[in-house]
């Protein structure tokens, strides 16, 4: 039974990285269309290995398998990188626009975008 499993689950594995993988180029050319600018697509797309990275780390500290639960519930948190990577841009080009420079600016970003993640939480 097991041999059957993996001769029919082998080549699916090969279609789940192309299709992640093809995903990933239209998310980069859809952020790109989004700012208007290659760089700034390429720079939210840099938060995702970090977060990959922490997503298997707690899968293995917490002995999980790597299933379909697990992949669904990494692809969301991926999500939720690039929306917070979104936000902390268009904050940080709104802060660039009265003079700070490009690494005051993204400090700046951060703190407002944390100041109203923790506003919003309280009721």
């Amino acid at each position: 039974m097991e041999q059957l499993d993996s001769t029919f689950l082998r080549p699916g594995v090969g279609f789940v990285v192309v299709g992640f993988v093809v995903a990933l180029v239209l998310v980069y050319l859809l952020l790109a269309v989004n700012f208007q600018s290659w760089m700034d697509a390429g720079i939210v797309l840099m938060a995702l290995p970090a977060a990959g990275s922490g997503i298997l780390w707690r899968l293995y500290g917490t002995h999980t398998n790597f299933s379909v639960p697990s992949l669904m519930g990494a692809i969301l948190s991926l999500g939720v990188v690039t929306v917070n990577s979104v936000l902390v841009i268009a904050f940080a080009r709104e802060e660039m626009q009265p003079g700070l420079d490009s690494v005051e600016a993204a400090h700046q970003a951060g703190r407002i975008h944390c100041a109203r993640c923790l506003w919003q939480l309280w009721p």
